[in-house]
């Protein structure tokens, strides 16, 4: 009805209350559960990603991964694994094994031992560029004696490196590129050395105790397996590998 008079007893009963404000106790109550479950599944992010995927081979990205990988983005934790982290803080073989002129001149060295391995193929045997069988190493020219042990010198010496470098000695065990270059390295020491200390030993002069070589050969061509850690620092190449 117009010009009811109100009384202020109602005018108060029907009064709106202002908003709760964001910073008071009311409102961080409500908030607070939420921010303990995203609390949660950052610290679930971090320890999943403590080391890489045992599935993770090489590089290449298993499905699983690829799902934590979206979980810890959502999170608003992105972390990718780098073997740097699990190097020791200071140093003399984590600085080297940290150093980009270390990284390139490995690649390199692993370059020229796909190249000699040609060449060796080719060349280190009675008859060259023919499909005879190669020499063993005690029967092979000075050459070939000196590039073999100077090749198993300096990737022992880079495996060396590298391992010390680990601040946790366990940790290698998850790295899949050290795993790799121990079979390596374990392969052409065994060849190189070992086999050859074991020959003299048993006094003999020629030959192998592997019949015609094929097993060495065989692991000879194993080391061309080396040439995937130029993927590793050469994310092109793998862009390439995807694409054929």
């Amino acid at each position: 009805m117009p010009g009811k008079i109100v009384p202020p007893s109602a005018m108060m009963d029907d009064e709106v209350k202002p908003p709760t404000p964001a910073w008071s106790e009311e409102g961080t109550s409500k908030d607070l559960p939420s921010k303990q479950d995203g609390l949660k599944e950052k610290l679930n992010a971090r320890r999943s990603f403590k080391v890489e995927s045992q599935a993770r081979l090489f590089g290449f990205t298993d499905p699983e991964e690829i799902k934590r990988n979206i979980k810890a983005s959502m999170v608003g934790e992105e972390i990718e694994y780098d073997v740097f982290d699990c190097y020791w803080e200071t140093g003399i073989f984590q600085r080297i094994a940290k150093h980009y002129i270390f990284e390139n001149l490995t690649l390199g060295v692993i370059s020229l031992n796909a190249v000699y391995i040609a060449i060796d193929t080719d060349w280190n045997k009675a008859d060259p560029l023919t499909s005879t069988g190669t020499r063993d190493l005690q029967d092979s020219p000075a050459f070939f004696q000196a590039m073999e042990h100077l090749f198993c010198i300096y990737f022992t010496a880079e495996w060396i490196i590298r391992f010390c470098a680990f601040k946790n000695k366990c940790d290698c065990l998850w790295d899949a590129w050290f795993v790799f270059d121990s079979i390596m390295v374990i392969l052409m020491v065994g060849e190189t050395w070992v086999l050859l200390i074991v020959m003299q030993a048993m006094g003999m002069t020629g030959g192998s105790p592997f019949g015609n070589a094929s097993i060495l050969r065989l692991f000879r061509l194993l080391r061309l397996a080396r040439l995937l850690r130029m993927l590793r620092s050469l994310p092109e190449l793998m862009i390439l590998i995807k694409g054929m």
